[in-house]
């Protein structure tokens, strides 16, 4: 078993991330915390999944229990270490954009507000 330092350091190093998600995952943690890092994600196109990673631009979507489309997207990745980095640049700009804490924060006071008024 791993510290969550040595987990750490060893997704560091990835520059692909899968979620081969075959249910409608609401959110999908693991795909947000790859964006934090700056990893490219190839994910199922099933529940928050599809508004996480954005198909073409911070990862790549793939039909739920598709395994040629999911190792094609992972292939595709792993053979251009700078489409990954491209991807993954673009993955942690929208991460901080979007799921910080601070961001989601802000959002749920922001929709308390307006329910208030």
């Amino acid at each position: 078993q791993l510290s969550a330092a040595e987990l750490a350091a060893r997704f560091t190093e990835a520059w692909v991330h899968a979620v081969p998600s075959v249910w409608a995952e609401p959110f999908g943690m693991t795909a947000t915390e790859a964006m934090m890092r700056g990893t490219a994600a190839v994910v199922s196109a099933t529940g928050g999944l599809r508004d996480t990673v954005l198909d073409g631009q911070t990862g790549f979507q793939v039909a739920p229990g598709d395994a040629e489309a999911l190792a094609a997207a992972l292939g595709r990745l792993l053979a251009d270490r700078g489409l990954a980095a491209e991807l993954g640049t673009a993955a942690r700009v929208r991460a901080l954009d979007c799921f910080t804490v601070e961001t989601c924060r802000d959002r749920l006071l922001g929709h308390y507000r307006d329910v208030l008024a």
